[in-house]
């Protein structure tokens, strides 16, 4: 149905951070309006439907068919990795452009992701200078930030993960990002060095792990195989949803390697779901699930004659016992943001992990055994004076 003259309202944002973006170029044939700076716009349009386009510099450009005057769109951008220095991201106290932000931060865009074979981060992460993630096996692996955490043998510490605001760091400080699968990641964000409070204690630094969000206005199924030598095999299937105020992922993979060295088996099956939802003018709801199940066998560590000799042999006492790792993990985590004000913004998130872990070592370690449930509960409001930010949790 024709309408005369239809205003069009609604919020463009960066898709990971939810932050508006000002000064947003949005057109209609030859009509041009800018974005203020909470991202809203409203533009009049002919008649309905209609495509509008959205630019803004550091994002890629959309085109947006609008036929309802009234659904008060919420439009997320995706980062455009060719300028990165415009993109919004988390720093240590408040979202802001990365060449504004005073800590050091490194960015992994969805594209930097995609390089690489997919079946896990080590190779994006050590691509940010003074980040180097140590891989002993699909399944071992250790974070560093400027040689902190070096000190850790077998697992990363003294550094905070979260994705979307949930936790990743257990109680006793251990952190593990690998759990979590390449396709639920849309960003990865690292700050360097220590920081505020706001992040917990991490002397290393903090890893931000933003999700995947489905493509504004379309639903999309999609399927991916990777193959490669010593029998790897990851397969991906995705389903996105992606409405004027919600989107949603679901996510299953299945990966399988037999492994260059002897007791090397690795299977790991997972599925995860994230979503957001718009409450209201200027708030937000977040979902994550996240289960998965592994059993990686242990080849361990080979002194330097058996490494000279037969580098694709396994430790000979981890052989004989046929030693491995298996575990059951889940975290759930909601978390709500909104903003009272300009200057006024609260986040609150609650979150739940459940390990479920059974460890056969040769003698004399035995067998470990690990049933942890835990939960929690963030929140923290920030409050903007001029260009100030003092956050309280």
């Amino acid at each position: 149905t024709s309408i005369a003259q239809v205003t069009i309202t609604g919020k463009i944002q960066d898709g990971t951070n939810q932050e508006g973006l000002e000064s947003t170029i949005v057109t209609y044939g030859n009509k041009i309006v800018l974005s203020d700076k909470e991202g809203e716009f409203e533009i009049s349009v002919k008649s309905l439907p209609a495509n509008i386009t959205v630019n803004h510099l550091g994002y890629y450009s959309k085109v947006v068919t609008v036929s309802d005057e009234n659904q008060n769109m919420i439009i997320p951008l995706e980062v455009a990795p060719t300028h990165l220095n415009e993109v919004i991201v988390s720093s240590s106290k408040n979202n802001e452009s990365l060449k504004e932000a005073t800590s050091s931060i490194g960015v992994i865009t969805k594209q930097g992701l995609q390089r690489d074979d997919q079946t896990i981060i080590t190779p994006a992460l050590n691509r940010i200078p003074g980040v180097y993630m140590h891989s002993g096996s699909l399944n071992t692996n250790r974070i560093t930030i400027r040689g902190i955490g070096a000190r850790t043998p077998f697992s990363t510490d003294k550094i905070r993960a979260y994705f979307d605001h949930i936790p990743l760091t257990n109680g006793v400080g251990e952190t593990t990002i690998e759990d979590i699968d390449l396709g639920l990641i849309d960003r990865v964000e690292v700050i360097k060095g220590p920081n505020s409070s706001i992040f917990g204690a991490g002397l290393g630094g903090v890893i931000n792990l933003k999700p995947t969000l489905a493509d504004y206005q379309k639903t999309t199924l999609s399927s991916s195989l990777v193959v490669g030598s010593y029998g790897l095999s990851r397969l991906k299937n995705k389903v996105s949803f992606g409405g004027n105020h919600s989107n949603f992922s679901l996510v299953h993979s299945k990966m399988t390697s037999d492994g260059y060295r002897a007791n090397n088996d690795f299977y790991r099956e997972s599925v995860g779901v994230v979503g957001r939802v718009a409450v209201g003018e200027s708030g937000h709801l977040s979902i994550l699930g996240n289960y998965i199940y592994l059993k990686s066998f242990i080849p361990s560590s080979l002194n330097q004659s058996y490494y000279d000799s037969i580098p694709s042999a396994a430790a000979p006492n981890w052989q004989a016992a046929q030693g491995f790792e298996q575990y059951d993990k889940m975290l759930m985590g909601m978390s709500y943001s909104t903003k009272f004000s300009e200057r006024i913004e609260h986040t609150t998130s609650v979150f739940m992990n459940f390990k479920d872990a059974f460890e056969p070592r040769p003698r004399p370690l035995g067998i470990l055994k690990e049933n942890t449930i835990g939960s929690g509960f963030r929140s923290i409001t920030r409050y903007h004076q001029d260009n100030s930010n003092v956050p309280w949790i």
